[in-house]
């Protein structure tokens, strides 16, 4: 039987934890092992030791297989419940550290859960309690590190300065739904020039806000949206836009706009996006950043109890407080003007593109619906027919299609059952001999394709009150300075950074009449990875405009590059974006569907043409990685690597970082430059960011003037660090520009849609 471990120790931080594991049972001590090491590790960067704590478990004996659900409801589990928690009454300890779910509920009783209170103060029986994540989940990497060592920071912070309160003193005055006084404030940010931090509270059914919200150092207010309210607000953000702070001001500044048209003529502050440029791989929710920066009680609990107003206030005054501890933390690192002049300045246009969006054109619609259906009943029927009438759409009828008629090798999903969803089939096709089988499942994954395509690319709608499909762009959405998009919350809108080329002819821009002209940085992200490791062979092909694609497969194939097929370049690309970003050769045999040898072989053929990638290129990125934990784009951009800095997979993160971060950020400078040019000119907008493509729409008497302008602002010298020479590589991204009057393609189908910018300018 596993031995009995009660509470230990006599110091004034209490520390519970959940169950005794196999170290534990085998030295008769709490939190020992890997878990205990992980603690005071911690622990120790701070000066704390176990002497300085009492330290126990929520259950007092090794669970059987170290599974503390096999322990829960039995006798024993209640007597050591009851146990401890009169302990930790007898003990009397100045502050207590909870670690895990289990030991959260003991004293809490399941009314919060461990991943909402973490990193928030808490009271028990008048103690200070700080809940965090339990070591062993850090270990297992069930859970992230970086909120955990936050939390540890925060707890040994509060004991040495004493400064620990279970119920935060908020030291503004609060006043919900109070008309008089948010007018009142308004004229007092404008009269007084206040900082403010600004909050909406939406209803999505039916689509309108229900509560607005401000706060100063001092008050915090809010009200309805009435008539007088909304005029209050407008004049604030006309007068002081600069000293608003929202956190994800996208929403709220989109949502503004389009229900009350209330315009920011320059970028207010965001507290998401100045976390994000401290910490880009973390969470990004304002209860997660107040959880990491603030000393302040949990308030988000209060979103489903029904209280919106003061809901609403504490979202007000703690992105106040929040802005001022991360401006500090920004000026501290040297990062605030990285913030100021790039990632804030993205917040407008972003804004702008996303409510201008995209028109549709049914009639184009249309024909590709009617030429998608076609082509889904002519494919349909005939794997039918093939199956013998059994039903496509039915996983059963697949099953028993592919592996019991046709005896092919049953792929399993993570559950060990069978499984025939679009990964198995792709696994068949390579496992199959049999031309007439594979030409079936080839056919088959083609049908789901354009059944896809029928439910979603071609079912996308316009907002029915603007005529138009919206997105909503997040400039702080990835880890790089890459943006993500969403659809709007209200009804009429999409992703459209994820819209499908062949299907994008439909879309139009929003003023009749007008053209796009798109630009496309030409294999940006080969070219600043050939001139950072100092690839000489790559960047002379580029500079004589050579297929770098081409050339790769002539190399590693050892044939003439005019010999090289459309197949084999395609395997060159593959190849060389999976040998620059360190692919394992796993991953690169599922991608291409080939065996485990080829890959390997590719990949090491790959790199014995081009040693620099591995010997300058991951050598100098690994050297940079492990020195610092931190990374820089060409122009500056940080991104501060929290997870373990040894694992593969953050290495194969900082590999990709530099050349995403430093073509984003590139296109991100032109769109500033451009927004900054156009945004006050009636005949030119821009439209759309998808990632390495930025599209402008114009009058088309403009259009000469705009490709212009887009090329001036998009091919400008990147200070490439070259690691081998250990100096700048000027590096100019050529740009390919098309123009049209729909976002596709031009093809026979599509006459109107996008050409090569020359042809179109001698078209109009």
């Amino acid at each position: 039987m596993a031995k009995e471990i009660p509470p230990i120790g006599m110091g004034d931080i209490y520390i519970l934890a959940e169950a005794p594991g196999k170290y534990e049972n085998r030295m008769g001590l709490p939190l020992v092992g890997p878990s205990g090491n992980l603690l005071w590790k911690e622990f120790g960067k701070h000066g704390i030791t176990r002497s300085m704590c009492r330290i126990a478990n929520r259950f007092w004996r090794q669970p059987p297989s170290n599974n503390i659900q096999a322990v829960k409801g039995t006798t024993e589990w209640h007597i050591y419940g009851d146990q401890t928690k009169q302990d930790i009454l007898n003990h009397k300890p100045k502050v207590l550290l909870v670690l895990g779910k289990e030991a959260l509920d003991l004293l809490f009783e399941g009314s919060v859960k461990i991943t909402e209170a973490r990193g928030y103060w808490m009271e028990w029986n008048g103690i200070p309690v700080l809940p965090t994540y339990h070591p062993s989940a850090i270990i297992r990497r069930a859970l992230p590190s970086f909120p955990f060592k936050a939390d540890i920071a925060k707890f040994a912070r509060a004991f040495y300065t004493k400064d620990f309160k279970p119920e935060i003193d908020i030291p503004i005055e609060m006043y919900p739904n109070n008309q008089e006084m948010f007018e009142f404030l308004c004229n007092k940010i404008v009269e007084d020039g206040y900082w403010w931090s600004l909050d909406i509270e939406t209803n999505q059914k039916p689509w309108k806000t229900s509560i607005i919200g401000i706060s100063t150092s001092k008050i915090a207010v809010n009200a309805p949206p009435t008539p007088n309210i909304i005029q209050a607000l407008k004049k604030a953000v006309a007068k002081y836009p600069d000293r608003c702070i929202l956190h994800n001001a996208t929403f709220d500044l989109t949502w503004l706009y389009a229900e009350f048209g209330i315009e920011f003529e320059e970028a207010p502050q965001d507290t998401m996006v100045m976390h994000h440029v401290l910490f880009p791989d973390q969470q990004k929710s304002l209860e997660f950043c107040c959880s990491i920066y603030l000393d302040v009680a949990m308030w988000k609990f209060l979103r489903g109890t029904g209280n919106q107003w003061e809901y609403n206030l504490l979202d007000c005054i703690n992105t106040y407080l929040l802005f001022q501890e991360l401006k500090a933390y920004l000026v501290e690192e040297d990062f605030w003007n990285v913030y100021l002049d790039q990632k804030r300045r993205e917040l407008l246009p972003a804004v702008f593109m996303g409510y201008l969006g995209l028109r549709i054109d049914e009639e184009q619609r249309q024909r590709l619906r009617s030429k998608v259906e076609a082509e889904l009943e002519s494919l349909g029927s005939m794997l039918s027919n093939l199956a013998g009438g059994r039903n496509l759409n039915s996983p059963a009828q697949l099953k028993d299609l592919l592996y019991d008629q046709w005896r092919l090798p049953i792929q399993t999903s993570k559950g060990r059952k069978p499984t025939v969803d679009e990964k198995a089939i792709k696994k068949l096709l390579v496992k199959t001999d049999d031309l007439l089988i594979k030409s079936w499942l080839e056919n088959y994954l083609n049908w789901k394709h354009l059944n896809s395509i029928l439910s979603k690319e071609l079912k996308v709608e316009a907002c029915p009150m603007s005529g138009v499909v919206h997105t909503v762009y997040n400039v702080a959405g990835t880890e790089s300075a890459r943006w993500s998009s969403t659809a709007p919350l209200w009804k009429g809108g999409t992703n459209l950074q994820n819209r499908k080329k062949p299907y994008r002819s439909f879309y139009v821009p929003r003023f009749k009449g007008w053209c796009f002209i798109s630009a496309d940085y030409s294999g940006a992200e080969a070219r600043i990875v050939a001139w950072r490791s100092n690839d000489t062979i790559t960047k002379q092909a580029f500079l004589e405009g050579a297929d770098i694609h081409k050339i790769t497969a002539s190399l590693m194939f050892g044939i003439p590059e005019s010999e090289v097929t459309k197949d084999l370049r395609n395997i060159g690309k593959r190849i060389r974006h999976a040998a620059s970003y360190g692919v394992s050769w796993r991953t690169l045999k599922e991608i291409m569907d080939i065996s485990a040898a080829e890959a390997k072989e590719l990949l090491e053929r790959y790199h014995n043409r081009f040693p620099k990638t591995k010997a300058v290129f991951w050598a100098k990125t690994k050297e940079l990685l492990l020195r610092n934990g931190i990374l820089f784009d060409a122009w500056g951009l940080p991104h501060r690597f929290t997870k373990p800095l040894t694992d593969d997979k953050t290495f194969r993160e900082a590999l990709a970082f530099y050349p995403q971060s430093t073509c984003t950020h590139t296109l991100n400078k032109a769109l500033l430059t451009l927004w900054d040019k156009y945004k006050e000119d009636k005949q030119v907008a821009v439209n759309l960011q998808i990632h390495d493509e930025l599209v402008l729409c114009c009058h088309p008497d403009k259009a000469p003037e705009v490709h212009k302008a887009m090329k001036e602002a998009m091919e400008i010298p990147i200070p490439i660090l070259n690691l081998e020479t250990n100096t700048i590589d000027p590096l100019v991204l050529p740009t390919d520009f098309q123009a049209g009057w729909n976002w596709g393609p031009r093809t026979p189908d599509n006459p109107k849609g996008l050409t090569d910018i020359e042809t179109f300018l001698q078209e109009i």
